[in-house]
């Protein structure tokens, strides 16, 4: 009778403990799952102080899935109180660089060393 109180005893053990374990790893499945969701946006000016952003020295904030830099800890309470503000500076920032971006890009060459600017009279 007192092996199968030991028996029981150790089996409820298991049950707790694999139960326990199964629940700690699915809570970091699911920790990892929201650290995916982040997407770092890439800004190189602070959108408070108009300063450019150096990568060793800058501060990230996150916002609505997004990680957005900042030239220092004090632009952050200003990002805080007003972050859509920021974030549509930062927007604009983006899309002034891709522009930039393609216009630095060489024109794409046409079979016989044409480019795509040349045309035929």
């Amino acid at each position: 009778m007192q092996n199968l109180r030991h028996v029981l005893a150790i089996g409820l053990i298991l049950v707790f403990t694999a139960s326990v374990a199964f629940a700690q790893h699915t809570s970091e499945e699911a920790a990892g799952e929201e650290r995916e969701a982040v997407v770092e946006v890439g800004n190189k000016i602070c959108p408070v102080s108009g300063e450019k952003i150096e990568e060793k020295e800058a501060y990230q904030i996150e916002h609505e899935g997004k990680i957005y830099n900042l030239c220092c800890k004090a632009c952050m309470k200003d990002f805080k109180k007003d972050p859509d503000k920021y974030i549509k500076k930062i927007e604009e920032e983006l899309k002034k660089r891709t522009e930039q971006e393609k216009e630095a890009m060489p024109a794409p060459e046409m079979p016989g060393g044409m480019t795509e600017s040349h045309q035929h009279h």
